[in-house]
């Protein structure tokens, strides 16, 4: 992301939180960003919306960002994790956060599914959010999968996605 689109985003959040302050005192409200468009395909695992086309999501997820109750920036992953033609195989969603100097804060898990005894294609609702009391300005997100659901592997990443 270049310089100017994060001095972009920082004015509108700036702007965003002294109106809240100064017409809504004592409650949250959302900043507003563009959304960070997120789709991973691999082999057998894939992440993105629900429109499933020729062994793939044929469009994305997102990483959205707000202004929670506290102030602090928080990313929301949402979208269709899929599993496809792998019988037994288990996946799940990653989410690495960082702070602004680049430092991670943690690392967040979703819930592990795992496809049928067959050679279908399964779907499953995804809805991540970082820690709602850390300033978390980059994310990093992968989808994982494990033959046994205790070791797991990534499948592909995305860059650092940035406030």
């Amino acid at each position: 992301m270049r310089t100017g689109s994060i001095v972009r985003r920082a004015a509108v959040a700036l702007a965003a939180a002294v109106t809240t302050a100064l017409t809504v005192p004592g409650q949250a409200q959302a900043a507003v960003f563009p959304p960070d468009p997120v789709r991973l395909t691999a082999p057998g695992i894939d992440f993105g919306d629900n429109t499933w086309v020729l062994g793939a999501p044929l469009g994305s997820g997102s990483v959205t960002w707000d202004v929670n109750q506290y102030g602090f920036y928080q990313a929301t992953l949402t979208g269709r994790l899929h599993l496809d033609n792998v019988p037994l195989q288990y996946g799940r969603m990653h989410m690495e956060y960082f702070d602004g100097a680049g430092n991670s804060l943690g690392t967040l898990h979703g819930g592990a599914v795992r496809a049928p005894n067959n050679n279908s294609h399964n779907s499953w609702s995804v809805d991540l959010h970082s820690p709602d009391q850390l300033q978390v300005v980059q994310v990093e997100i992968c989808t994982e999968t494990s033959s046994n659901g205790t070791s797991w592997a990534q499948s592909r990443c995305t860059g650092r996605l940035l406030l």
